[in-house]
């Protein structure tokens, strides 16, 4: 074999190389990411949970004319 087709085949074994490691970094992150949208996704459930019950809460307490989407931005924005 020639010293041309030598530095061929290596050129060709270490871009390999590199791109099956940014390949394994891209996994990683993706994976990272899936769990991070996960517990994101899990969070809004809950907090989807925690406003019905906090609505009921403010219903009882005050009235469910009190509790509209004008008069809660209302308070909001005071």
């Amino acid at each position: 074999m020639t010293q041309q087709d030598k530095q061929r085949l290596n050129d060709l074994i270490r871009e390999y190389g590199e791109i099956s490691f940014n390949i394994d970094l891209m996994q990683q992150s993706i994976l990272g990411l899936a769990e991070k949208r996960d517990g994101l996704l899990s969070r809004l459930d809950q907090l989807k949970v925690e406003e019905q019950a906090f609505l009921k809460e403010i219903s009882k307490r005050y009235g469910d004319s009190e509790v509209t989407p004008n008069k809660l931005m209302q308070y909001v924005e005071e």
